[in-house]
């Protein structure tokens, strides 16, 4: 019986190696060194993307540069060690993500507003031959947008009024359903 992807499993050693590459990648604000750390078909999933993914070297780059454009101080910082999967090849990073919205971000078409934002979040790396064939990035988009000032804070007048639009939408959309 071959061994699949499922049951291949990665060594605390090489997840290590592999952070500290993929660190080093974003710190050099090279979009190729990132890329250069995935399988050519790479799936790359973020919620800054609005849903669809990213695909190949190509997609990785385009995203790494946008956001650099968006932050130019961008910076990514390791909050705690690597999580290796006993099941699968597949590595867990907490991080820590901030930098100042002075560019406009593509993938929603959102202008800059000169704000900063601090994050946590968790990336999931799922490895084949050494690459990150499929990214996976968890972390809170609505806080994220609210301290850009994209969404407002929490209890404003302004949040207010998006909850009786919302309430509105859904109430017309149950009358269409009907």
């Amino acid at each position: 019986m071959g061994t699949t992807e499922q049951q291949q499993t990665l060594d605390r050693q090489f997840a290590e190696d592999f952070a500290e590459r993929y660190a080093e990648a974003w710190a050099s604000r090279d979009p190729r060194r990132l890329a250069e750390l995935c399988t050519e078909d790479v799936e790359w999933h973020d919620p800054g993307l609005g849903g669809e993914p990213l695909h190949g070297r190509a997609g990785v780059e385009r995203f790494a540069a946008a956001t650099f454009r968006m932050a130019p101080d961008f910076d990514v910082e390791d909050t705690e060690p690597v999580y290796v999967s006993a099941v699968k090849p597949r590595i867990l990073a907490p991080y820590r993500m901030s930098g100042t919205m002075t560019g406009p971000w593509e993938f929603f078409d959102l202008a800059p507003t000169g704000r900063r934002f601090v994050v946590e979040g968790v990336d999931s790396w799922l490895i084949r031959d050494g690459l990150i064939a499929r990214y996976d990035t968890y972390y809170d988009s609505a806080d994220m947008s609210r301290q850009l000032g994209v969404l407002p804070e929490v209890g404003s007048s302004a949040d207010r009024a998006l909850t009786r639009m919302q309430h509105v939408q859904a109430r017309l959309q149950r009358r269409s359903a009907e």
